[in-house]
């Protein structure tokens, strides 16, 4: 069983990690550490994005966290399977992902919170913006 930071051990839909399994050739072990790898990376775009220490105290914080790995990881593994029948779906994804990003950012900057500095302790050498 998976042990994902934000989100949850199923976040995905069965026959879809199985065509992506299949279309990779991946194992289930192969597939747990690509999708952490790209919650790490979601992580590291929030964290660029918002103060993510103030995000994870707040009362649906890691509910709120949970969504957005599991968006933005799924989009991206759609995204990387190269395949037009998921293009409206992780258009959709990315779409959720960022507006909400940007209602939290407005939420905080409303409260005078501002981003913390360290977003490349999660995925050293993103470039976010």
């Amino acid at each position: 069983m998976a042990n994902y930071n934000y989100m949850p051990d199923k976040f995905m839909p069965e026959q879809t990690k199985n065509a992506i399994l299949h279309h990779w050739g991946f194992g289930e072990s192969d597939f747990i550490s690509k999708a952490l790898q790209l919650e790490n990376v979601a992580i590291a775009v929030i964290d660029a994005a918002v103060n993510l220490t103030v995000l994870k105290e707040g009362v649906n914080g890691p509910s709120l966290l949970s969504d957005l790995c599991t968006s933005y990881v799924g989009a991206k593994l759609f995204e990387q399977i190269s395949n037009n029948d998921y293009e409206g779906y992780v258009d959709n994804l990315m779409t959720g992902f960022w507006d909400t990003i940007k209602e939290i950012k407005e939420a905080q900057e409303k409260a005078s919170i501002s981003p913390e500095e360290e977003p490349e302790k999660y995925a050293p050498g993103i470039m976010v913006f």
